[in-house]
């Protein structure tokens, strides 16, 4: 990395001094992170505890962080929103301009900066980056593989109550593994048990299995999310904890 020198007497700069050294980082930072090729991956922050449940009077915070979008770390501001059922959450590009200073005779802004900010939207615009699609930088990290909770209390469907206090559990790690946790009584024994949000659901359609009462029984979870279920049991509870990978893709 390129330094200046610091003279005795003092020392004139102009403004490619500074160029220099803006350069020297950027170079440094994309050395760093040579092996990304995912046009943005998150460094740090971004996440939400959960959606709060269904009520649309409780808004859910996504915490602040950092991204690396193949030319330089930006930041991200946190953000809260009111949760709604037909939203996702995007990163949104932006330049802004900081740092007021009098230049002449008049104020001006000296510095820019490029930041991502979390929008939660219907329908995206161009060049919004879904959040659920992006890698994160964990590596490295000991937590890589852990599954965290991602979402909590989703409602159950028609025909089944939740046997606890909540609804279908759902948890993600870095790596797009994910598991569900449910236990439920059942007036029916088959069905669309739950809809899971949109960074939980494959690619393509999954089979597992739950266990139905004592008997092992299928689940098929949809590509729009639903958790379809059939051999229910009507008499006693019902246990799902079933994990798979949404990270996963066909190839012709």
């Amino acid at each position: 990395m390129k330094k200046l020198k610091f003279l005795a007497g003092g020392q004139p700069f102009r403004s490619t001094d500074f160029e220099v050294l803006q350069n020297a980082n950027l170079t440094g930072v994309q050395q760093l992170f040579n092996g990304i090729t995912s046009a943005v991956t998150i460094l740090s922050g971004i996440a939400h505890d959960s959606f709060a449940g269904f009520d649309p009077a409780t808004p859910f915070t996504v915490t602040a962080g950092y991204v690396y979008d193949l030319t330089e770390i930006c930041r991200v501001p946190t953000a809260s929103f009111t949760y709604d059922s037909s939203k996702s959450l995007y990163l949104r590009r932006a330049v802004v301009e900081t740092s007021e200073r009098m230049v002449g005779s008049s104020l001006q802004y000296v510095m820019t900066e490029v930041i991502y900010n979390l929008v939660y939207i219907a329908t995206a615009a161009l060049g919004d980056i879904p959040l659920s699609t992006l890698p994160r930088l964990t590596i490295s990290t000991s937590d890589t593989l852990l599954l965290k909770q991602d979402t909590h209390d989703y409602a159950l469907g028609t025909g089944f109550t939740s046997a606890l206090a909540h609804g279908m559990y759902c948890f993600r790690n870095g790596f797009f593994d994910c598991m569900i946790v449910c236990q439920f009584n059942a007036t029916s024994s088959s069905g669309t048990l739950c809809t899971l949000p949109a960074n939980m659901r494959p690619a393509f359609d999954i089979v597992g299995f739950y266990k139905s009462g004592s008997t092992i029984v299928p689940l098929t979870i949809r590509t729009n999310g639903n958790v379809e279920i059939s051999g229910a049991s009507t008499s006693v509870t019902n246990l799902i904890v079933f994990r798979y990978s949404v990270g996963v893709t066909l190839s012709a």
